[in-house]
């Protein structure tokens, strides 16, 4: 019986649609978020699934870059933040059988210093454009972890601030609840009198602005 040939395949393309697609992602009618995801999935084919981990995969951070390059917005830049400094962490949140290690048993000597100071850079540059989204103030919160030298000398004080921020833009019951853990550590790191500040290990950390409006908000240099 006769079978006939398989047709010849379609001429492959001779360009890339990489750009293309980049470009459609940072379209200025898409919010911040929407850009972001869209390009996650449409450039880098992650899952919602993978998405919704993101920041804890380089080929998402790789992404982010692209899409703060062509998409100026804090938020972006937030984000981008946010990843890097997620992903310093990353070699210390899981034991060598994969179980989850708590930020405060984290072996901070496995941090990444150059994603965290990076990532603080960053952070403070988008910051300084005094436009705050939830990126940027997720971004703060992780900045001053990451800065601490020991969960001991964490500032409190400016974690709580940002929670207070995150609330305001978002009113999360996760943000709500870890406010609520924050002000019990902040409590305590301001009981005593004539304490010293904590110490830093990175040349800036965030702080949010004792006013409530976005211009009233200015990065900080903290001391060595």
């Amino acid at each position: 019986m006769a079978v006939d040939a398989a047709p010849p395949p379609a001429p492959a393309a001779d360009t890339d649609d990489t750009l293309w697609l980049y470009f459609l992602c940072a379209h200025p009618s898409l919010s911040p978020g929407t850009a972001v995801a869209l390009t996650l999935r449409a450039v880098g084919g992650l899952t919602t699934a993978q998405i919704a981990r993101a920041y804890l995969v380089p080929e998402a951070i790789r992404l982010t870059r692209g899409l703060a390059r062509l998409l100026d917005h804090p938020e972006v830049c937030g984000l981008l933040a946010l990843m890097l400094l997620h992903q310093a962490r990353r070699d210390a949140r899981t034991t060598a059988d994969g179980a989850l290690v708590p930020l405060a048993d984290q072996d901070r000597t496995r941090w990444d210093t150059a994603l965290i100071a990076e990532g603080v850079t960053i952070l403070q540059a988008a910051l300084a454009r005094d436009r705050l989204g939830e990126y940027q103030a997720q971004a703060a919160i992780a900045a001053l972890h990451a800065d601490a030298p020991t969960v001991e000398q964490t500032d409190w004080v400016q974690v709580l601030e940002w929670y207070d921020e995150l609330v305001r833009l978002t009113d999360s019951p996760v943000a709500r609840l870890n406010r609520a853990v924050a002000v019990g550590h902040a409590a305590r790191r301001a009981a005593p009198s004539g304490t010293t500040s904590p110490g830093r290990r990175h040349a800036s950390t965030p702080e949010p602005g004792r006013g409530s409006d976005s211009a009233d908000r200015t990065p900080v240099h903290s001391s060595p």
